[in-house]
């Protein structure tokens, strides 16, 4: 998602730089969106608060995968019992025994899809999240890149993904992080 929000501002950059009058030639600067990300106070903030909210969801999973584990052995152990008590209780009673048995089950199964179906949950939560967290980091960055790349002439900034070669004096990161974490 970041990757495609960062593509979708260089072309946005790119769209605006073009729609200039042509000149001789266009400054093109490179931004590695990776780097600022891990290397930023807003990136690393980011990073943290993404990493906080995805142990809280891990940690209410695996509690519920402990409670679903004790339960099934729990049922395991019941399940022996009964086929141990066969032959000591009259057909009837066996029969009622194991229609609970039964019942216990499925309320079991039920609970076990719901936690599978949870994680799941969580899953969709986590991605909500980074992308909550990244609305304001990436509108953040375009601003700082914007006024960079105005700043010291450049008329298109790449992300370095999309870059296979740039001389190092075009790459703006360095400059980006700097100004980001000023603020």
């Amino acid at each position: 998602m970041k990757k495609i929000a960062l593509i979708a501002l260089l072309l946005l950059l790119t769209q605006t730089a073009l729609a200039a009058p042509p000149t001789t030639s266009q400054r093109i600067g490179v931004v590695n969106s990776d780097e600022v990300l891990m290397t930023s106070r807003l990136g690393k903030d980011l990073a943290n608060d993404l990493d906080a909210f995805r142990k809280t969801k891990l940690k209410e999973i695996e509690t519920a995968g402990k409670a679903l584990k004790a339960e099934e052995g729990r049922l395991k152990k019941k399940q022996e019992g009964l086929l141990r008590q066969r032959d000591l209780v009259g057909e009837e009673a066996f029969k009622k025994k194991v229609m609970a048995f039964e019942k216990e089950m499925r309320k079991f199964q039920e609970t076990a899809m719901g936690w599978e179906q949870s994680k799941v949950t969580a899953e969709r939560e986590l991605l909500q999240k980074k992308q909550q967290l990244e609305k304001p980091f990436l509108a953040r960055l375009l601003a700082v890149v914007s006024a960079v790349a105005q700043e010291q002439g450049y008329d298109v900034v790449l992300d370095r993904a999309a870059v296979l070669y740039s001389q190092r004096n075009n790459n703006l990161t360095d400059e980006v992080v700097k100004r980001l974490n000023k603020k």
